[in-house]
């Protein structure tokens, strides 16, 4: 692996465990001016939509502090940081959810400018109660 991958590999771990806090202040720094987020097929411009979905976070996970994740694989290709793992948390609907998660990075220049999520959608459907994000939208 290059150096450049090494860099990139190492601040997409790090940005990794300042997102799973849902505070913006710490993971603003690591994000582009105009970051891109998707999720499966939804795709959401700006750092707005970060700070959305670590809103949605707060409310789903409600100990955040407990949830684990197991990294399987972490690979860095060019500008690309690709991390398979396993997530474990209580959620606000299950105390043992576990899902499977591919995570992928866009980094340039040091920053995340591209933000890509996808996981089992059947297994996320039926471990949390999503009526609660209704209280995002007020």
């Amino acid at each position: 692996m290059g150096e450049l991958q090494e860099r990139n590999r190492a601040l997409v771990l790090e940005y990794m465990d300042k997102f799973r806090t849902f505070d913006p202040e710490q993971y603003y720094p690591y994000l582009a001016e105009s970051p891109t987020y998707r999720a499966g097929a939804n795709t959401y411009q700006g750092r707005e939509a970060f700070k959305r979905n670590t809103d949605a976070g707060k409310l789903l996970y409600p100990e955040p502090e407990s949830a684990t994740n197991e990294t399987l694989a972490v690979l860095a290709d060019g500008d690309w940081v690709a991390v398979l793992l396993v997530r474990r948390a209580k959620t606000n609907k299950v105390d043992d959810y576990e899902n499977v998660y591919a995570m992928f990075y866009e980094v340039i220049d040091g920053l995340i400018h591209t933000q890509v999520e996808m996981l089992d959608f059947r297994v996320s459907t039926d471990a949390f109660d999503l009526s609660v994000l209704s209280a995002l939208e007020s």
